[in-house]
């Protein structure tokens, strides 16, 4: 369509604009679809373009055949139903066409069905969902001003869906339209007779202590994406590639997984900051989610902190007095002892232990890692699982 001269489906694809664009569709195919008539003409190639000759409209085209394609035949049906009761409204005339699909399955079918559908909903059913007192006769009439067909059936109305109505699923999608026709305006509101009294969470309650901690101790809190990729959690971090949690069809190579700690995000909030003056002292509470086969989802969520300060005279004792400031405050009793990780330098990073258990870690990040990044000036940076405090620690007295 739009060219005059006669293409394979390959040139289609390399030199066609619509091919151009929507080609990625059925390229990773081995076989693409096309659709001829009884002569052998081409009639389309979908999903990327129709014919030239017998493909294209115009004012003059007087008998259009409607070809819907797709992966979900229901879907197809329904899109098809609807194209032609648009193009009926518009004066044409529908006509059925006789399909002999290759499939045992689905054999032969003649489209469009235009099957309209009978619901039977209870005049006291549609009154108690509006909060009205509805007579059946008025009903039957908002019914039909909506574009239904209703009659009475004492208790009981009976409707009658148009078949473009794919929409109405559920006797509570026709009390709807009821209520559309009757006028949302006309309904008086109503105050709830039940009062109810919203508050914070215990867990809540102790984060936003933590992020006021920090706020105190001079830290800017920071909100950033909880979908990462393993570039930023691992590679760019001098770690080895962990389990995370993926995104089994990604848009987009930015957000292939979910983070599972939180230091490579505000890492990256830094590097997209290196034209503001420094120091900069960031700090974060966010989730973090682990694969953990043993769970009904078979994974485990935790809300962790982490704080970085990045600054010229950055080291291990500036986040360590952060930490101790932190603890002491929230009244916990941890140790620090010497520990090893790749993406601090060795020397000067520790294990943050609660109760004997490893809860976090502080240091100071290594250059290669902040050439990774971009960043010119040191970075120290602590981060602690707090759902694991909250929990353990007796904190929902908080």
């Amino acid at each position: 369509l739009g060219f005059d001269e006669n293409l394979t489906l390959s040139e289609i694809l390399e030199r066609h604009p619509k091919g151009i664009q929507y080609g990625h569709i059925v390229k990773p195919y081995e076989a693409w679809p096309i659709l001829k008539d009884s002569k052998g003409s081409v009639l389309s190639f979908p999903p990327i373009i129709n014919s030239n000759d017998l493909g294209r409209i115009t004012e003059d085209t007087s008998n259009v055949l409607v070809e819907v394609t797709g992966t979900s035949l229901k879907t197809v049906l329904d899109v098809l139903e609807i194209m032609v009761a648009a193009l009926a409204d518009r004066g044409g005339s529908i006509e059925t066409v006789t399909v002999r699909y290759p499939y045992r399955s689905l054999g032969e079918d003649v489209t469009p069905k235009l099957e309209e559908k009978t619901w039977s909903v209870k005049r006291s059913y549609i009154n108690e969902v509006l909060g009205l007192n509805l007579e059946t006769e008025v009903i039957i009439n908002l019914l039909g001003r909506a574009g239904f067909e209703a009659y009475n059936g004492d208790e009981i109305i009976r409707v009658k869906a148009p078949f473009y109505r794919k929409d109405i699923i559920h006797p509570v999608d026709i009390v709807e339209d009821v209520a559309i026709a009757y006028g949302f305006n006309r309904i008086e509101p109503e105050w709830p007779k039940h009062q109810t009294f919203g508050a914070l969470t215990p867990e809540t309650k102790f984060y936003d202590k933590v992020r006021e901690l920090l706020i105190g101790l001079g830290f800017q809190e920071v909100l950033t994406f909880t979908f990462s990729n393993q570039e930023k959690l691992f590679d760019k971090m001098r770690l080895k590639a962990q389990p995370v949690i993926e995104v089994e069809n990604p848009k987009m190579t930015t957000y292939t997984c979910i983070r599972n700690w939180l230091i490579p995000s505000l890492i990256e909030f830094l590097s997209h900051n290196t034209h503001v003056e420094y120091p900069q002292r960031i700090f974060e509470v966010g989730d973090c989610v682990e694969p953990d086969l043993k769970r009904g989802n078979r994974s485990r969520e935790r809300k962790s902190l982490a704080a970085v300060i990045a600054d010229p005279s950055a080291s291990y004792t500036d986040i360590r007095s952060i930490l101790d400031s932190i603890l002491l405050n929230l009244g916990l009793d941890c140790r620090v002892r010497a520990w090893s990780h790749p993406s601090f330098i060795e020397g000067r990073v520790a294990q943050i232990q609660f109760e004997s258990r490893g809860i976090g870690f502080l240091g100071e990040i290594h250059p290669e890692v902040l050439e990774n990044w971009g960043l010119e000036v040191p970075v120290s940076a602590l981060e602690v699982d707090l759902s694991f405090i909250f929990t353990d620690s007796n904190m929902g007295k908080v």
